[in-house]
Parts: structure tokens; sequence; C-alpha cells
């Protein structure tokens, strides 16, 4: 069983209760520009010995209580491929997650074959579990949340700590526990890489010349800006697969504009937006040339 946590007092009581142990479970569940528009966290599952909590930080927005548990050095996390889950954290909620366990790391270490988590649930325990993907892409910044997600959820810390305690053994065995230290150690600097230049991510971005691609930057910053405003993820706007060919075939009106929006059918005209893009794409191009 797992208890749902969404007000700020069971949220201090949770915190206290946590500050009392020596290792924790700990998994995220996030929105990555898949149903929003950039990234949020969503869910905070937290195990015990014989307890789990969901913390609901989309209703409760600020978990302040709960930093001084995820800085600590003296509160071992137990994860699973925490890369993200570590980026995440800071990201949303600016803490800078210490003492890290990541379960992964351990498996690779000592050698495992089946390095999932199922794979090391089933091996060191028995048990099964479904992950299913249809919960991993589930929109899980929607209120409420489901019974078979908060379910999903709560399974995603059910066997983290018995597990630690089976690779921990066997990472001393082998004589690892120090190479497994610094390794989840070098974790802990792990950051969400801002650039001003992703548009130069997209696909094919490489094969145009300099002046497409300064149309391009004005184009894809136009797509980011109506997604923010209207909180859909970009590509409901374009779909990044679709800005090379505008580039070099450009609408040339409005009605084309429409044609290559996939927000077109919405009440809000955006076409008038996108040639403004492209009119200011076409100044910087021409201030560019006055430079040389």
């Amino acid at each position: 069983m797992y208890k749902l946590i969404d007000t700020r007092h069971e949220l201090e009581q949770l915190s206290s209760l946590l500050l009392t142990k020596r290792i924790i479970a700990l998994d995220l569940e996030g929105e990555f520009n898949l149903h929003r528009y950039g990234i949020h966290l969503c869910l905070l599952q937290i195990g015990t010995e014989d307890e789990i909590f969901l913390v609901d930080k989309i209703t409760l927005g600020n978990i302040d209580p709960l930093r001084e548990v995820i800085e600590s050095e003296k509160i071992e996390k137990v994860m699973y491929s925490a890369n993200i889950d570590v980026r995440l954290l800071k990201y949303a909620c600016g803490f800078n997650i210490r003492n890290i366990f990541d379960l992964r790391i351990g498996a690779k270490l000592i050698g495992l074959e089946d390095q999932s988590l199922g794979g090391l649930i089933t091996f060191f325990t028995g048990a099964r579990i479904d992950k299913n993907k249809r919960f991993q892409m589930s929109d899980w910044s929607r209120r409420p949340l489901g019974k078979d997600q908060l379910d999903y959820a709560a399974d995603d810390v059910h066997y983290l700590i018995p597990v630690r305690e089976r690779i921990n053994e066997m990472l001393a065995i082998k004589r690892m526990t120090k190479q497994f230290i610094k390794a989840n150690k070098i974790l802990e600097n792990e950051i969400f890489k801002d650039t001003e230049n992703n548009y130069l991510k997209t696909p094919n971005s490489g094969k145009l010349n300099k002046n497409e691609r300064v149309i391009l930057k004005h184009i894809y910053n136009m797509r980011e800006e109506i997604a923010e405003e209207l909180d859909v993820p970009a590509y409901r706007v374009i779909r990044k697969e679709n800005l090379y060919n505008i580039v070099r075939h450009l609408p040339v009106d409005k009605v084309e504009w429409r044609k290559v929006l996939n927000i077109s059918n919405r009440d809000i005209d955006f076409s008038g937006r996108f040639e403004d893009a492209v009119n200011a794409a076409v100044e910087e191009i021409k201030s560019l040339r006055n430079l040389r």
C-alpha cells in the first residue's frame, strides 16, 4: 500500500519521518514536452523499509520541506538510472541531491546480463512487475491521477531497497565498492544543458546555408514562444522534422503557413506571427551583411 501526500501538513510530517531514516528509495515522474510545454516534476515516489509515499508535486507546488532530506549526506537515496531524476530535481526545485545509490550503475559494475529495473527485481527477489509503456507515456501532470497510475508509480520504489542490499553485497565481493561510490558521486553533478542554439539540433539543419539557419532560428523561436503561450508541446505547433522543408520552401502567404502549422484549426490564427518571424530573420540577415 501507499499514501498520497497532497497537503502541506502531510508533506511536513513526511519530511520529519524521512529525516529519521538511513536509507530511502526514490523515483520521479515528470513531463518532458510530451503533453505540456516544458519540463515539469509531477510526482515523487519515496519508499522506506515498510512504507511508500507518493508526493503530488503538481498539487503541492512548493515541496521545500523535502530539501533537507534530498540534500542530506546522511540519508542514502536508492534510485534506478538516476541521471534524469537528478537533473529534474535541480531544474524543478533547485534540490542538489546527495548520497545516491544507483542500482543500474551497480548492476553494470557487477556484470549482470539484464540490467533493466524489472530484470533486477526478478533476479534478486523473484517478483515480477509490469512496466507498461502506456504509463511511461501517460500525462503525469493531469489531476486527478488514476489508481492504475498510482499503483504503477508505487511499484517503481517497492523493491528498490531489497535489490540494493543484494547489489551492495555483490559489489563488496567483487571489490568494486569504491568504484561504485565514485560513479554515484559524479552522478550528483548532472544538469540539463540549456543552449540558445537548440534550433541547430533540428533534423537536417546542417544542410542549410548561413542565411537559411538565421531563418530557421527565428521560426524555431516563434514555435517555442507560441507553444509556451498555449502550454502545449512544441510539436503541436510545428513538428521538428518539418522545419527543414519549411525553411527551404518558405510559405509565401498566410494560407500556405496555415497548411504547415499543426495549430491551424484553432480559433487563433498564428500564421501572421510566423510571417513576422521570417521578416525579422530577413532584417537580421541584412544587418549581418552590412557589418561585413
